[in-house]
């Protein structure tokens, strides 16, 4: 977005963005509430058909707005990023935030398709007791903590 606009209609543009951005959020989760009572298997084609109908619109309307790559630049640029340990710190602690948080969504996904495939058979078989998994939670949580603390210590 920064890249294609002029440098002063940026802000004007993020604007817009997220104005345009809020009714489609608001839309989707009523869509996304009303369409799995009709049909999982339509909600599923209607998000395929949107991010491909948007891909295209990205493919053909956006222009390219990367500078051409100079030789040597991404040997150059990871030899940089992995000498700065503040970096691979952050770098460490945003892939633990994501293996807890993103852990959820990808799991629905999974749940979703045993469900439709297997709809007789239960969906989820917990493996840890409920003090066993709030205890491996709050460990995780709490290492990915320290290691936000420990990045922010060698950046600041």
């Amino acid at each position: 977005m920064a890249w294609l606009t002029p440098a002063g209609e940026v802000v004007n543009a993020y604007r817009l963005l997220y104005r345009a951005n809020n009714p489609g959020i608001a839309l989707s989760a009523v869509a996304g509430g009303a369409l799995p009572s009709k049909s999982w298997l339509g909600l599923f084609l209607a998000d395929a058909a949107t991010t491909l109908f948007f891909a295209f619109i990205v493919l053909r309307r956006v222009p390219e707005s990367r500078p051409a790559p100079n030789a040597g630049d991404n040997e150059r640029v990871w030899r940089e990023l992995l000498c700065d340990r503040a970096m691979v710190g952050l770098l460490v602690a945003h892939v633990g935030v994501c293996l807890v948080f993103w852990q959820l969504a990808v799991e629905c996904v999974f749940v979703l398709f045993q469900a439709m495939i297997f709809p007789r058979r239960r969906l989820v078989r917990p493996r840890l007791s409920r003090r066993r998994s709030r205890c491996a939670s709050t460990a995780v949580v709490r290492l990915v903590h320290a290691a936000y603390e420990m990045a922010a210590r060698y950046a600041g």
